[in-house]
């Protein structure tokens, strides 16, 4: 059973106005978080004054075909959800759409 919390999260397009209060309090609050864009994400949190004691890691970015993606994708699903086990909250953020339709954490969504 998953005792934390798995948010899905998209970077405001564009206009960094558009960064409503819970994804500034989950991303200063949450123990992962996992990015499609790693440097998008640390620019964000530059530029919002937003200080996250937790881990930052990459997430996605390659093509689905790609076996090493796939298998690497997996092993970070692995990770992320036995993380959740543990009872850690853990944020997946986007580049642009929602997480979890088309993106990296749509694996992660279905099987937590």
């Amino acid at each position: 059973m998953v005792s934390g919390t798995l948010y899905l999260a998209a970077s405001p397009f564009g206009n960094k106005l558009d960064i409503s209060d819970n994804l500034r309090y989950w991303l200063e609050n949450a123990d992962i978080i996992s990015t499609e864009n790693y440097d998008k994400t640390i620019q964000l949190l530059a530029d919002e004054n937003i200080i996250n004691k937790g881990e930052i890691q990459k997430f996605g970015g390659f093509p689905l075909e790609d076996y090493n993606y796939i298998h690497g994708e997996l092993g970070k699903h692995k990770y992320l959800l036995s993380q959740l086990q543990l009872g850690k909250n853990v944020i997946i953020i986007v580049d642009e759409g929602q997480a979890g339709i088309g993106d990296p954490g749509a694996l992660l969504a279905i099987v937590s």
